[in-house]
């Protein structure tokens, strides 16, 4: 389903829209099994936005699934950098991704 999101997001770009905070975290949010999209989506979202908890959180939620701890770390960290504060649902997803790595 990311490619549907995706080529919603791209429409609305192509009609003139401009996307929210609301929609780039659906968007990222539906990339919950590819966390190379996710963090694309990410990236294209900071240049127009500034993510939130919510949006890391999906990214970090698409490690989760895939147990890549290192990119998950790096989210942590960027959240940080964001001022942003880590909630339950940041720390659940944290360990979760290295329980996944451990397997």
């Amino acid at each position: 389903r990311p490619q549907v999101a995706l080529r919603l997001l791209d429409a609305l770009a192509v009609r003139g829209l401009q996307p929210n905070l609301v929609t780039y975290n659906a968007t990222v949010s539906s990339c919950e099994r590819s966390w190379p999209l996710a963090i694309a989506v990410l990236q294209r979202l900071q240049r127009q936005l500034r993510p939130n908890v919510i949006t890391y959180n999906s990214a970090i939620k698409s490690c989760e699934n895939t147990g890549h701890w290192t990119v998950s770390m790096e989210l942590l960290r960027l959240l940080k950098k964001e001022a942003l504060v880590p909630s339950v649902v940041t720390y659940s997803s944290m360990i979760s991704t290295f329980e996944k790595a451990t397997q």
